[in-house]
């Protein structure tokens, strides 16, 4: 987990380096990508592997979700732009971190559902008005 935390650093300081821009969906595919790796080499498990957990746990955080909303949507929409989700990145995915090591992996999804039924009687929301679009 430590050498993927050190990568997320790296890769968000840097994008242009690692994916040729600066695109949170960018970063994205190449986080995935080295989580698959990870798993596909026996590094660690698919439900130890670094992101596992990841989406439901952004839906919980900023309580947006949708089969229309990946959680690149939902950074760009609450941060604004690529920059502004890239720099809030590390912190967010040391929260995510935190909560997974203290609930586990399906507390967070238990957690989502009851958040999302207690705040809008069902279990997704998206916000009414966003300048995000999913190209």
């Amino acid at each position: 987990m430590n050498t993927f935390r050190t990568l997320l650093n790296d890769i968000t300081k840097r994008p242009g380096m690692y994916v040729g821009t600066c695109s949170v969906r960018a970063v994205s595919d190449y986080l995935y990508g080295y989580d698959h790796a990870m798993v596909d080499n026996g590094i660690c498990g698919h439900e130890d592997s670094p992101l596992y957990g990841w989406m439901r746990w952004v839906e919980l955080h900023f309580l947006i979700s949708s089969s229309a909303w990946n959680w690149t949507r939902i950074l760009l929409h609450v941060y604004g732009s690529d920059q502004a989700a890239l720099a809030a990145l590390p912190a967010l995915y040391d929260e995510f971190l935190q909560l997974r090591a203290l609930i586990g992996p399906h507390g967070i999804e238990a957690e989502r559902e009851r958040r999302f039924i207690t705040e809008y009687g069902e279990s997704w929301h998206v916000p009414e008005i966003t300048a995000t679009h999913d190209p």
